[in-house]
This record gives structure tokens, sequence and C-alpha cells, in this order.
């Protein structure tokens, strides 16, 4: 029979216990180590860059060259700018009439010139409710007579628009207006005036014209249409004028081509 010395026993089963608890706890932290690199390397996966506002020219640092930003190009290959201008806003007065028929197309001249000028203006409308004017005639620096019709007066035009604060105006008459029954056709005359006070003088264009056409009635719907086209005619000589050609006799007109001299 075997004999084992008891103390023998436990002493190797004491060492056999430390080598296990020695390899688990080596084990135990491997595992630690391998799950927290997993966690950097998931939060940061590429290795980060250090950008530096210095390029390295020998053993000195110059600073960096600054990029401009080239400009945006439109569809059409330029430059793309802001072209966007505040219109100026101009004082349009109800256009005078000569009574009768005539006030029939008051309103539609009226609006047609507004129309016609929204290209190049804002457009506001003058009526004797304006609160500047109102204002005006509380304190009585001027008479009712002044803020009502007519307003073809260049003195009359210039006093109201400058108390209503705008620097442009136009104002217009229909200063001539004739039915024929026998001949069934309507003649009328019609001036516009541009006012611009803009500058420290004021400064004023005016444009008349007159037309004749055939209207069955004296309030026939012709003589709106005979009107409005009147009305484009002189908003468009008042807004673009014709450029006037030299005549014959003046300097513009008598302008010689220089004359070279002949080569020796």
């Amino acid at each position: 029979m075997l004999f084992f010395d008891p103390l023998v026993v436990r002493v190797r089963i004491a060492k056999r216990a430390r080598s296990i608890t020695i390899g688990l706890t080596a084990a135990f932290c491997i595992t630690l180590a391998a799950g927290f690199t997993t966690r950097v390397l998931a939060q940061d996966p590429e290795t980060p860059t250090v950008k530096t506002d210095a390029v390295k020219t020998g053993n000195k640092s110059a600073p960096a060259k600054k990029t401009t930003k080239p400009p945006t190009k439109n569809k059409k290959g330029k430059d793309s700018v802001d072209k966007s201008v505040e219109k100026k806003v101009i004082l349009v007065f109800p256009i005078d009439t000569r009574g009768g028929n005539s006030d029939y197309i008051r309103d539609t001249l009226t609006d047609e010139i507004k129309a016609r000028l929204t290209d190049r203006y804002d457009i506001a409308s003058y009526t004797a409710s304006l609160p500047a004017i109102r204002r005006a005639l509380s304190e009585q620096s001027i008479r009712s007579s002044d803020a009502d019709a007519p307003y073809n007066s260049p003195v009359k035009t210039k006093q109201l628009t400058g108390l209503t604060g705008y620097s442009y105006a136009i104002v217009s008459s229909i200063d001539d207006y004739t039915y024929d029954e026998n001949k069934k056709q309507i003649s009328m005359a019609i001036s516009i005036a541009l006012y611009d006070m803009s500058g420290a003088k004021a400064v004023s264009h005016s444009a008349a014209e007159e037309t004749t056409a055939a209207a069955p009635t004296a309030d026939s719907a012709a003589i709106s249409i005979a009107a409005k086209k009147l009305i484009d005619k002189l908003i468009a000589e008042l807004l673009d004028p014709p450029k006037e050609t030299p005549k014959e006799g003046t300097k513009e007109g008598n302008k010689e081509a220089p004359v070279t001299a002949p080569a020796k």
C-alpha cells in the first residue's frame, strides 16, 4: 500500500490552487485590456491629423498662405453680382379732365399711367386725404382749393409733392376732348409732366399728343382704348426720350474728320 503524507498533500494542493488563481487573474486582465482597446478604436477609428497654421521652411516656420474663395459663377459663366436696386417712389396725381364725358375715362387713364410706371417706380397715389395734406389743411398752411384738382399748375404740384415728402411726381391732363356725333369719332389731346425734385433745383419734362379715333358712342370702349394708346406713347417719350440728331449749321453737326499729315 502507498502512504501519503497529509502535509505534503496539502502543500501540493495549495500550490496548484495558487497557479490556477494566477492564471485566471492574468486571463481576466488580458480580456479587460482587449475590451478597452476595442472601445477606443470604435470611438475614433482614424488617427487624428494635426493641422498647423505654418509651413516649415528650413528651421523656421513661415505663415501659411491664405486661399481666397473664387467668386461664384452664374449659368453664363460670369461672376454673380447682386444687382437689386431700390426703386424710386413717384407720386401720381389723378388726371385732370375737362368735365362732361371726359370724366368717364379719368380713372381708366390714371390707372394706365400707374401701370406704365411700375417698371421704373414704386407708385404712390395722391389724394387730399393723405396724412401730410390733412395736417397742412388743419394748420391752414394750404387752402382746400390747393389740395384738390386741377393739379396741372407747376407751383401746386411742387408744393403738394414737397408736403408729402416725395421727390418725384407726375401730373397729366386732358387738354381737349371732343366727340363728333355725325362722324362718330373722338378727338382728344393729353399732356403729361414728370417732376424730379431730388436735387437742389426741381426739373420737369413734359410731353403732349393728340389723336382722333372712331367711336360709335360718346361713352364707348373705343374711346378708352384710344386714350390708353395715347398715354402709352407719352409715357414712353418721357421715360426714354429719343436722342436728338445734331442739326446742320451747329458745331456738332459741322464737325469734320481730323486731317492727317501726309507721310514723308
